[in-house]
């Protein structure tokens, strides 16, 4: 990441940028992020992966779910 953001600060915006990938109501991605597994969070982060590319990732990750016949 190209700015140094704390962990809570960077959940923080990894929910908002949750909201707008999703198109979820505001608050909706606070909730996602507090639901799913913290040690991916951790991982994204510790790895410099930015609030708006793990949001990406999950959206792809998403699709690629609902695509899945299983």
């Amino acid at each position: 990441m190209s700015e140094a953001i704390s962990y809570e600060e960077w959940k923080a915006k990894l929910a908002n940028a949750l909201d707008v990938q999703f198109n979820w109501k505001p608050g909706s991605g606070l909730l996602y992020v507090a639901d799913e597994a913290e040690e991916v969070w951790r991982d994204a982060y510790d790895h410099g992966l930015s609030p708006d590319e793990m949001a990406y990732q999950e959206f792809a990750g998403m699709l690629a779910d609902e695509g899945d016949p299983t």
